[in-house]
């Protein structure tokens, strides 16, 4: 039974009892004064309670009281956000094992968490695990339709594959996303060169450079394909801006020396 029911009872004193642990609490001292103040009044102690009103009036508005379940909640909710940070972290540092560790203990608590399911397919791409990856993209994606990083990853799982028609649809839908994603335009490429059509796969390396132009890969990849289409002078001058990026592009070099060969 609470202080509002017994004084709604008419209980005063024992309203005046129950409530007076409630006026040394931080949470509840402000609503309670406000309450006592209305015992005083139906006791007769008019200034009393006029004064305890006022007091009350002048104390700030409390915090709200501590909910525990909340607080386990958004406990969890960081304990996710550094799980997530974590394999992250060991993903890009490529320590495969220490990775699956993590990620296991992020997946036994979130097992539908898009940010979980994204890092799995991450780590089983890097595994060569490429049917688990799409397996695990797909669920992030029926999650999170729109999510790019999604659509990125699910078509390096069906490039893993040798799936290159689906991968270029999949990579299509990406660039639908982000028209500007130099990594998707190459990958597309890389795709498209491999189904064998070569106009279009130079037409995406050609994006790829717009919208990163010191890709050396893309320059190297670019070159390849003007090469078989008999264009080697472009192909020569991709080359050359490829080994001046990077001078170790062995690639380049095979590339060069074939060029070298046809003048």
């Amino acid at each position: 039974m609470n202080q509002d029911t017994v004084l709604v009872r008419g209980e005063i004193d024992a309203a005046a009892d129950t409530i007076q642990p409630c006026l040394t609490n931080t949470f509840t001292r402000r609503p309670a004064a406000l309450l006592f103040a209305q015992i005083l009044h139906r006791n007769g102690e008019s200034e009393a309670a006029a004064q305890l009103t006022r007091g009350a009036n002048a104390m700030p508005r409390p915090f709200d009281w501590p909910d525990p379940f909340l607080r386990e909640v958004q406990s969890l909710r960081l304990d996710r956000q550094r799980l997530e940070d974590q394999v992250n972290g060991l993903l890009v540092a490529q320590r495969l094992p220490e990775a699956e560790v993590a990620l296991d203990r992020l997946i036994a608590v979130f097992p539908d968490s898009p940010e979980g399911l994204l890092l799995l397919g991450r780590l089983r791409i890097q595994q060569r695990q490429c049917i688990d990856a799409e397996s695990a993209l797909r669920r992030h994606l029926k999650i999170q339709p729109n999510s790019l990083n999604g659509t990125i990853q699910l078509g390096l799982a069906l490039l893993c594959q040798e799936r290159w028609q689906d991968a270029a649809v999949v990579l299509r839908g990406a660039l639908a996303l982000k028209p500007d994603f130099a990594q998707a335009h190459f990958n597309l490429g890389y795709a498209l060169s491999r189904t064998g059509d070569s106009a279009a796969a130079i037409l995406s390396f050609r994006e790829a450079l717009r919208c990163s132009p010191g890709n050396a890969n893309a320059h190297t990849a670019l070159a390849e394909e003007l090469l078989k289409n008999g264009d080697p002078t472009s192909a020569s001058a991709h080359v050359q801006r490829a080994l001046e990026l990077n001078p170790n592009d062995s690639r380049a070099r095979v590339l060069r020396e074939r060029l070298s060969g046809k003048r």
